[in-house]
């Protein structure tokens, strides 16, 4: 595949979404999370999202810029308490009620989740690349997986590399991976997130994920 600069930008820019996902939806909503979140750097990331070409990703955009309009040095510690307590029910104990929490396993039907793990884990091995893990988590978190994508993105993006077409592999992993399951869990997350800030984050996870896997990359 040829590459040129706007080649680079796009996977660079690609990249920088799916890791602005992962760190939103793993960190601790402590008070670097607030500042991080309210900082100007959001609101031009933010604006830049905007700009994509999918009604849903506006939409989630504007729900997570609604929220943080609202956030004044008043509340900042409801804020944290409450965005807390979400990001817990969302992600953490998803499985004490009817939401599954977000690892593939838990949600394709025809393989079981021992299956899934390992074939997630073969598909890193194959490519070469260990995401991250966090807190030790299963190769099937959906942060895992996001932040497999994100090195995708950076690999591509780097001209240097005899990689082959690095496209292929994205559709490939979104294919049978990341693509297959996590709209069944941001759909059903978002009917039960608390706050407009995490169900717009679900909105544009979705979305976005929805976006890639419709381009004819």
């Amino acid at each position: 595949m040829p590459y040129n600069n706007y080649n680079v930008k796009i996977a660079l820019w690609r990249g920088n979404i799916y890791g602005f996902l992962t760190e939103a939806f793993i960190r601790l909503p402590n008070e670097e999370f607030i500042q991080r979140i309210t900082s100007s750097q959001m609101q031009t990331f933010l604006e830049q999202l905007h700009k994509l070409d999918h009604a849903k990703v506006r939409k989630g955009v504007g729900m997570t810029r609604s929220y943080l309009n609202a956030i004044s040095a008043e509340n900042i510690q409801r804020i944290m308490d409450e965005l807390a307590v979400d990001r817990t029910r969302l992600i953490r104990s998803a499985g004490k009620g009817k939401l599954r929490a977000p690892y593939e396993g838990l949600y394709k039907k025809k393989e079981d989740a021992h299956t899934v793990i390992l074939n997630v884990k073969k598909f890193y091995k194959r490519i070469g690349i260990a995401p991250t893990s966090y807190a030790n988590d299963s190769p099937d978190f959906f942060c895992t997986e996001l932040d497999f994508m994100k090195q995708l993105c950076l690999l591509e993006a780097d001209a240097q590399k005899d990689f082959g077409d690095m496209r292929t592999i994205e559709r490939e992993f979104l294919t049978q991976h990341l693509g297959s399951w996590i709209g069944d869990y941001c759909s059903a997350a978002g009917e039960t997130a608390m706050t407009s800030f995490y169900r717009g984050l679900l909105l544009i996870l979705e979305s976005f994920v929805e976006l890639e896997q419709s381009h004819d990359n």
